[in-house]
C-alpha cells in the first residue's frame, strides 16, 4: 500500500492551539505518541508513506531520530520549510535503520514526481510542500498533492489535494486521495494573452504593477 501525509510537526507545542481538532492533547510527548500510533495502525512494515514535509520541530536530533526510527514502512521524505535540521543531516538519517528493518528514510528530496497504479490505469503524482498554481502534466490530469496550509484548501484548479494531517485527521492511502480529485478536470492552459506582442518595455512594466495590484486586492 501506498500512503500520504504532511505537517506532522512532531514536538512542536503551538500546533495543537493552532489545530485542535486532531490534536486534543495536554503535552507535546501525548501527542507525539499518539501520531506515532496513528502512523502505525495503519502503515506496515512493507507500504509506502510519501511524507510531504515539516515533519518534526524536535531540536534535539536524537529526540526525532527515536520518533523517525518506530514509524513503520518506507518512508519517502519531501522537505517543507520546518525541516531544516533534517536537510543538515541527511547523509546521516539516510544511513540509519528502522526498528521494522526498514532505511529510517528511503529518500528527503526537495520535490518527488510519482507514478502510481490503480486498477487498469497509472497516475502521475507531484509532491511539493508549498501549492502550486500550476504544475507537470497538471493539464493533461496529473495530481499535485501538498501540505503547508494544514487545515485550509489551496485556492488552486485542477487535480490538487492539501494531504495534511490537520485537514483530514489520517494517513492518507492513494484511494483517498483519489476519490477526492478523480472528478476534478485538469486545469487548462488559458489562450488569452495579457500583455500585447507589441508593447513596450515601459508600457509592459506599467502593466504588469496594475496586474500585480489588482492580484492582491
Amino acid at each position: 500500500m501506498i500512503y500520504f501525509t504532511s505537517d506532522l510537526h512532531f514536538g512542536h507545542s503551538s500546533i495543537m492551539k493552532f489545530h485542535p481538532c486532531f490534536r486534543p492533547f495536554s503535552s507535546v510527548e501525548a501527542m507525539d505518541k499518539a501520531l506515532i500510533r496513528l502512523w502505525n495502525s495503519r502503515v506496515t512494515p512493507y507500504d509506502t508513506v510519501y511524507n510531504i514535509g515539516d515533519l518534526s520541530f524536535h531540536k534535539d536530533m536524537q529526540a526525532s531520530i527515536s520518533i523517525f526510527s518506530k514509524l513503520n514502512g518506507k518512508h519517502v521524505l519531501v522537505l517543507g520549510n520546518h525541516d531544516e535540521a533534517i536537510k543538515k543531516h541527511k547523509d546521516e538519517l539516510l544511513a540509519m535503520k528502522k526498528q521494522d528493518g526498514n532505511a529510517l528514510f528511503e529518500e528527503i528530496c526537495e520535490y518527488k514526481e510519482i507514478a502510481v497504479q490503480h486498477g487498469q490505469d497509472k497516475f502521475h503524482l507531484i509532491l511539493f510542500h508549498y501549492p502550486l498554481s500550476e504544475w507537470n502534466a497538471g493539464h493533461h490530469g496529473s495530481i499535485h498533492l501538498y501540505g503547508h496550509i494544514h487545515a485550509n484548501i489551496a485556492n488552486v484548479k485542477g487535480k490538487a489535494l492539501n494531504a495534511s494531517y490537520d485537514l483530514h485527521g489520517k494517513i492518507l492511502s492513494f484511494e483517498e486521495i483519489y476519490d477526492f480529485v478523480k472528478d476534478l478536470p485538469p486545469f487548462e492552459y488559458s489562450e488569452h494573452r495579457m500583455f500585447s506582442e507589441e508593447d513596450s518595455v515601459e508600457s509592459r512594466s506599467a502593466r504588469i504593477k496594475e496586474v500585480l495590484e489588482k492580484n492582491n486586492t
